[in-house]
């Protein structure tokens, strides 16, 4: 089926709009959202979620060329789904290990001021210098 057909089943809201564009287009979706994420389930949630958006915006878009106008789609869900996942500010998984390694410090009658301290600039020597950021709190 021809680009113009497929899109005029969106236009009509025919589901098998859907059906139609999974088949033409669910390979090279797939391929990309996987060049991207490297992770084939989330690939696959990509694609669906192409097609989902691609529902909402025929019409009213009318895109000259399906393939890119899907391509683009899969492209940025997976660049997010990305950057969502590699997020230095949520630590990576990294919180809760130290957290644990700084557990046994939490009671004050266990540790001094000076011990905890210690512990702290210890445990940030260990990381790399990007993955601490430093923010300013003012004080009340």
């Amino acid at each position: 089926m021809d680009d113009k057909t497929i899109i005029a089943l969106f236009r009509q809201r025919s589901e098998d709009a859907l059906a139609e564009v999974s088949k033409k287009f669910g390979g090279y979706c797939r391929r990309i959202a996987v060049n991207i994420l490297r992770n084939r389930e989330d690939a696959d949630e990509c694609v669906n979620e192409t097609w989902f958006r691609a529902w909402n915006a025929i019409p009213p878009a009318c895109p000259a060329k399906l393939t890119a106008f899907l391509g683009r789609i899969t492209r940025n869900l997976a660049l997010d789904r990305y950057e969502a996942s590699h997020a230095q500010k949520r630590g990576g998984g990294e919180v809760a290990l130290a957290l644990e390694e700084l557990a046994d410090l939490a009671a004050p009658e266990q540790a001094d001021e000076g011990e905890i301290t210690r512990a702290i600039n210890a445990f940030l020597r260990k990381e790399p210098p990007n993955a601490v950021r430093f923010c300013r709190h003012s004080r009340v």
